[in-house]
């Protein structure tokens, strides 16, 4: 049987399948996995299991105190090469329970619309199909490996790093990974992604009746208005930006506030970025504009990032753009996102990555949340492809 045959049977098993897949992303995006929510993540999780034990997946959940379970999850069999190949992505998403409204998942003739079905959902259930055809079809050039992390969107805080420390040991021994992340609706791959970091800064000032004696007051609003104007100047949109996101301030308005907290999210692109921006924060802190208040800065996630572009991660690309030309897909580009992802630690462990190989889309971590329906058979396609092309 040729090459071309045999994806042929592939690519028919796919459709035959997509009934399944559409009613396996719709059952996950009804359950709403916020990352705080870590019985909704720890239900993802457990569906994806199931879905893993039914096609003989070899499985493993890793189970932390304050955050949903991750998933690593091995297809080996009697491969012919070493180096595993990673299929990523995560079960957690952005938006509060509640952001979608009572029927949280809705669709048109082009889209579905709900939390997460994009940012990652979608994506999860790319890899999971992927992986389950080249199974049943008889695929064993190279162990296959799902990875999917049940606190990306705040970066493993929540497991106190916990989730990143599964993907270095799922990392051991790869070759090459596809993070099945939201994809772009124009069909762009990221090669190279920014990295993050956040802090907090808290303001204290001295509160006093508004009306009675304010002068004796210090306003921390106004010391934090300050410094947000500071850290807003820093951004630079080719390098490092700067997001003072969340401000937390004063009880009623007729008291002068005592207590202001600015939380800041960082993005760089180049590595050692990050230290210059703490460097400038911190400085930012300890200026004092208001007489009489004091400030001091909690890092609340610790820098990770960022996914340098590479020859070897250009390389992959090259695989994946020649899997979907030859489908008829386009011609696929390249770009760098300003989004982080948890591609950064299978590159900082030096495989060869690239990401937003998920269901195309677009507006993530928005209640406008959206992706393209038709994409996630051509998704499972282009990325069985890419697995078949890889040497």
């Amino acid at each position: 049987m040729t090459d071309e045959v045999f994806f042929t049977k592939l690519s028919q098993r796919v459709d035959d399948l997509s009934g399944e897949m559409y009613d396996l992303l719709e059952r996950l995006v009804k359950i709403e996995s916020p990352t705080a929510c870590k019985d909704g993540v720890n239900q993802v999780c457990q569906t994806i299991k199931s879905f893993c034990d039914r096609n003989q997946f070899e499985t493993t959940l890793y189970e932390f105190p304050t955050a949903g379970a991750s998933l690593v999850s091995d297809i080996s069999g009697n491969c012919d090469k070493e180096g595993t190949i990673l299929l990523m992505g995560h079960m957690d998403t952005a938006q509060p329970v509640g952001s979608f409204g009572p029927e949280i998942l809705t669709k048109d003739e082009t889209y579905y619309y709900g939390p997460g079905v994009l940012d990652c959902k979608g994506g999860l259930v790319v890899a999971l199909y992927a992986a389950r055809i080249l199974k049943e079809a008889g695929y064993h050039t190279r162990p296959l490996r799902l990875v999917f992390s049940g606190d990306e969107e705040n970066g493993h805080t929540s497991s106190l790093g916990g989730g990143q420390e599964v993907y270095y040991r799922a990392s051991v021994g790869a070759v090459a990974a596809f993070n099945c992340e939201s994809g772009q609706e124009d069909g762009l791959i990221a090669v190279a992604r920014k990295g993050l970091f956040s802090v907090k800064i808290i303001v204290h000032g001295i509160a006093a009746h508004s009306g009675n004696n304010p002068e004796q007051g210090r306003n921390a609003i106004l010391e934090a208005a300050h410094k947000i104007i500071a850290i807003e100047k820093l951004t630079n949109f080719q390098g490092t930006t700067f997001n003072c996101g969340v401000i937390k301030g004063g009880k009623i308005q007729s008291a002068v506030p005592d207590t202001c907290e600015i939380q800041v999210c960082v993005r760089f692109r180049q590595k050692g970025a990050e230290q210059t921006a703490l460097a400038q924060l911190q400085k930012i802190t300890d200026t004092v504009h208001v007489d009489g208040t004091t400030s001091e800065m909690i890092v609340t996630e610790e820098p990770h990032g960022p996914m340098e572009e590479t020859e070897e991660n250009l390389h992959l690309f090259r695989i994946y753009q020649k899997a979907a030309a030859s489908l008829g897909y386009g011609s696929v580009k390249p770009y760098f996102a300003g989004g982080a992802s948890d591609a950064f630690y299978t590159t900082e462990k030096g495989v060869p990555t690239i990401c937003g190989t998920g269901i195309r889309g677009q507006e993530q971590h928005s209640p406008r949340e959206r992706a393209v329906i038709a994409s996630l058979p051509e998704r499972v396609k282009i990325l069985m492809k890419a697995i078949l092309l890889y040497e």
